[in-house]
């Protein structure tokens, strides 16, 4: 199977009627930018009506309340379309006063003008709504802006998530901050931590802070909920996702029935190596995989001039050979690096090639494995016996291949797969053969 990596599309608006698409990645009938940039072209035709903002968020408001937000509409371009009708998609607890929808609905817009919309509740809860704005324009006749709020019970405190960046690379550390965060009436005391979405064999866990800041994978301290600050390690490629929880000093938290204000933050961590291999395992005999007892499997990749058993020598990598000089020996980029091994149970390691070599002039490929080089706790005390063992292979950032096998005893070698790799990208090559020894294995 063949890898080509394809553009990835962010979920970042800009609303404009009449964009000019100049971008392979914008969505949504233009309404998307890439990155979040606004494109302010008009068509050629020079009509264009841009609304901001793209969503209309009303925060948290106190059940039994009004509160009042607005949308800017205006011009962009040569000619401006009419408005000719605006109304809410529901229109239950949001709403928008007659003078204002007859005031767009009869005059052309020719400076910026304001839509104001109201919203109030008896009960608390999350609602949602859309503002949906027609106009004369024939090509884009129909734009939707969604509207959010939140109905809680006064005094309640309101959980805010300091930005994350919105891509990471696997083993990087991001540091949480739910310092913004606000009471209505008083201060709040306490900051709870909880990763709701996380790749598959991921175990890193929120923390104060890191023992050792070198080697974040052995962990540190328990987070604790009277700072809002935390750590946390992006042991494996994919989408997290955190949330904070907060409480004041009445006991009221947030999120809650009675004060259901949200605040949840993701990043995806995306390898950028053209190369990425991730090792992880799990030993059901293991009942605390992340403490400093537990299994040793290892990640091989071999050069495709390796020969011999799987400790090639100059042209295999793995814990002995970290970082082996390959190719160019002016140029790193076609040098592999294992970037972690983890000696105590469930991994992940991870070895990066930015910048493999063409293989076909090499007369071989690349070749990966994987070796339960110890089923017992590393003193020798205990034995777990057998891991299931799971091999990711990225190609320019995008998971194209994955793979599991049970590993029963120490010494048992998996022979995972081979990549060929071309002008086009790379070729994965499943092999999936499992050898009960290392040495004298040929690759």
């Amino acid at each position: 199977m063949h890898a080509h990596p394809s553009p990835r599309a962010d979920a970042s608006w800009g609303v404009l009627i009449g964009l000019a698409l100049t971008c392979g990645a914008c969505v949504d009938r233009g309404q998307r930018a890439l990155d979040g940039d606004q494109i302010d072209e008009a068509r050629e035709d020079g009509l264009c009506l841009r609304l901001s903002p793209s969503t209309l968020d009303f925060g948290t408001v106190p059940y039994g309340e009004r509160r009042t937000r607005s949308v800017t509409v205006e011009g962009c371009g040569e000619r401006t379309p009419d408005i000719t009708s605006l109304s809410m998609r529901w229109g239950q607890l949001f709403s928008m006063p007659s003078d204002v929808k007859g005031d767009l609905l009869t005059q052309p817009v020719v400076s910026p003008r304001e839509i104001s919309l109201t919203f109030t509740a008896d009960t608390p809860g999350s609602h949602q709504d859309s503002l949906i704005v027609s106009t004369d324009d024939p090509t884009q006749p129909t734009i939707e802006i969604p509207i959010e709020a939140v109905a809680g019970r006064p005094g309640c405190p309101t959980p805010q998530i300091a930005p994350l960046p919105r891509r990471a690379e696997p083993l990087d550390v991001i540091q949480l901050d739910g310092g913004e965060s606000v009471d209505g009436d008083g201060e709040i005391r306490a900051w709870r931590w909880a990763v709701v979405e996380r790749p598959d064999h991921s175990i890193a866990r929120v923390v104060e802070g890191y023992t050792d800041a070198d080697h974040p994978a052995e962990g540190g301290p328990e987070d604790d909920p009277a700072t809002p600050e935390a750590a946390f390690f992006l042991d494996l490629a994919g989408r997290y996702t955190f949330e904070l929880t907060v409480e004041d000093d009445e006991g009221l938290m947030s999120p809650s029935a009675e004060c259901p204000a949200q605040s949840r933050v993701s990043v995806e961590v995306i390898p950028s190596a053209d190369l990425h291999l991730q090792l992880t395992w799990h030993t059901p005999l293991d009942e605390d995989e992340t403490d400093s007892a537990g299994t040793d499997v290892d990640l091989y990749l071999l050069h495709p001039f390796a020969e011999g058993d799987w400790r090639a020598q100059d042209y295999a990598c793995y814990y002995l050979q970290k970082t082996p000089q390959w190719g160019d020996p002016d140029s790193a980029d076609d040098d592999p690096t294992l970037d972690i091994d983890d000696t105590n149970g469930a991994g992940p390691e991870n070895i990066n090639l930015r910048s493999p070599e063409h293989t076909g002039p090499l007369g071989g490929p690349y070749q990966i494995g994987a070796h339960y080089y110890r089923a017992s706790a590393r003193d020798r005390s205990r034995t777990y016996g057998a891991s299931e063992v799971q091999v990711k292979i990225f190609i320019s950032g995008a998971l194209m291949w994955s793979g599991e096998q049970r590993l029963r005893r120490t010494d048992d070698l998996w022979d995972v797969a081979q990549v060929e790799w071309g002008p086009e990208g790379g070729e994965i090559i499943p092999v999936d053969r499992v050898y009960d020894r290392l040495d004298g294995v040929m690759p």
